[in-house]
């Protein structure tokens, strides 16, 4: 009988050892599919994200280079000077990514605005220097998007390149994912094969642990075939061993969700943060006036009182619509300001008559009042048209049927100060928290760039444009200097 039970405990002991090294071999199974399946979810996010940047980037080099025929005979460093105005402003929005590109054996235009020191980092890394010039030349001679991804010691390296152009200029985007390199790997296998030794060592007590690591594996399991269908989904917090694979999973589903967030308003910018988006936003405004005042020669040509100044408003707009589309055409070289110190009237007024139509439409009046007639100011006249324009159309946007648009100009504290004020409902605190962010917008079909163009405008003239609280309507005021 003693016999009997001495055999039967070195059985239970053999069972519970080969159900603890079964446990073990699963979790390591498990663990390492989770890991691979991690490694490549982050690849794949990474492997879009620089799909994304490059694509931009190429586009905006196309632009660049289809905009200035001069552009080959530009010198080499203003041409990097140039270039990384692009990629600085395309790759501030993908974090982690470096890149620029690559004219042989020239690197132009490198950037990384969003480097872990805070400061934009502006030297080709050396150490991969190599490597991207092999990606890029293979790119630039097969004529097609290529990728490379590279494990080091403690890193995973990511690297893609595209060709530019005809010209043999090669696009660049480079992300390093920190803790996926061999060595990592490395380090995982040891702390697995501990596990697995510590568990053969403790056989004791194993039968009691491979039941409850059975339950664990088979609630990760679940749990991880309900995250592939459900990111919203947290496996529950565990205390036992499998606790810190739970949390690890659970940040994994975190880090996946706050990507794919990321990724969403990353689109959303790419569709809405170009800036021909604002300037075709801008035209709009000369069209409608050139369309209001067609329709006016037309009711005007049936009684043959059509007047020299008529035709002038349409030849204006003509001429601001013009000068929109070369701005459109050239979007590096951002036109400076032609200050002049001259009466603000005469603007004024033009942009009344512009808008005069419009607003009987609405039954509404646009009141303009002036402190003097002789109200000077330092301005660019076509760009503060084009500021006032936009305040004018958005007031008769928001005004009641038969309200009011107050124009006024005065002069305060040495400066000249031009108020447009409607009669609607005013602005509540969100919109007045966001109110010159680009794309923040209330409108159904608007881009949300109007508010934020005309005061970067107002500013490159020295001024400011900024909302007033009043008891009634939305205020907004533009302030210019009154000398150059």
């Amino acid at each position: 009988m003693n016999r009997f039970l001495r055999h039967r405990l070195v059985l239970q002991l053999l069972f519970t050892s080969v159900a603890a090294f079964s446990v073990a071999t699963l979790s390591i199974v498990l663990i390492s599919q989770a890991i691979s399946n991690a490694e490549r979810v982050v690849l794949a996010e990474t492997r879009t994200s620089l799909g994304a940047a490059i694509s931009e980037l190429r586009q905006q080099y196309q632009f660049r280079v289809a905009s200035d025929n001069s552009w080959q005979n530009v010198p080499v460093q203003a041409r990097d000077v140039s270039l990384r105005g692009i990629s600085e402003t395309v790759l501030r929005s993908y974090p982690g990514v470096e890149g620029g590109y690559y004219d042989a054996p020239e690197f132009l235009g490198y950037a990384f605005p969003t480097h872990d020191t805070g400061a934009a980092k502006l030297d080709v890394p050396v150490a991969e220097k190599g490597l991207i010039v092999a990606v890029a030349e293979r790119s630039r001679r097969e004529k097609r998007v290529l990728d490379e991804v590279i494990r080091g010691k403690t890193d995973l390296l990511v690297i893609r390149a595209a060709p530019g152009d005809g010209g043999g200029v090669a696009v660049w985007a480079m992300k390093r994912l920190a803790g996926r390199g061999a060595s990592g790997a490395g380090r995982g296998e040891f702390l697995l094969v501990v596990l697995v030794a510590a568990a053969l060592i403790s056989i004791a007590g194993a039968l009691a642990t491979g039941l409850s690591l059975a339950r664990g594996v088979a609630e990760i399991k679940d749990g991880l075939a309900l995250l592939e269908k459900n990111f919203d989904f947290l496996l529950p917090e565990r205390s036992d061993e499998l606790g810190g694979i739970s949390k690890s999973i659970n940040k994994m589903a975190d880090s996946r969700r706050k990507l794919e967030s990321d990724l969403i308003r990353e689109d959303r910018l790419r569709a809405l943060g170009r800036l021909t988006a604002g300037l075709a936003h801008e035209i709009r405004n000369p069209l409608n006036s050139i369309r209001l005042t067609v329709q006016l020669l037309e009711h005007k040509l049936k009684s043959n009182s059509i007047q020299h100044e008529d035709l002038r408003v349409v030849r204006a707009e003509v001429d601001r619509l013009n000068s929109l589309l070369n701005e459109l055409l050239d979007l590096q070289r951002v036109r400076q300001p032609k200050r002049e110190t001259q009466s603000m009237l005469p603007v004024l007024e033009h942009c009344v008559r512009l808008v005069e139509r419009q607003a009987e439409m609405h039954n509404a009046s646009v009141r303009l009042q002036v402190q003097s007639s002789e109200l000077l100011a330092s301005f660019d006249a076509q760009q503060l048209t084009q500021i006032v324009m936009n305040l004018l159309l958005n007031a008769l946007e928001a005004s009641p049927h038969g309200g009011n648009i107050y124009l006024r100009a005065s002069r305060e504290n040495g400066v000249a100060r031009v108020e447009v004020q409607d009669e609607g409902p005013g602005l509540d605190p969100e919109q007045k928290d966001h109110l010159f962010e680009p794309f923040f917008t209330t409108k159904a079909s608007g881009t949300g760039l109007g508010l934020a163009v005309s005061r970067e405008l107002v500013r490159s003239q020295g001024g400011d444009l900024f909302y007033l609280q009043r008891e009634s309507g939305a205020c907004f005021a533009i302030e210019l200097p009154t000398t150059n």
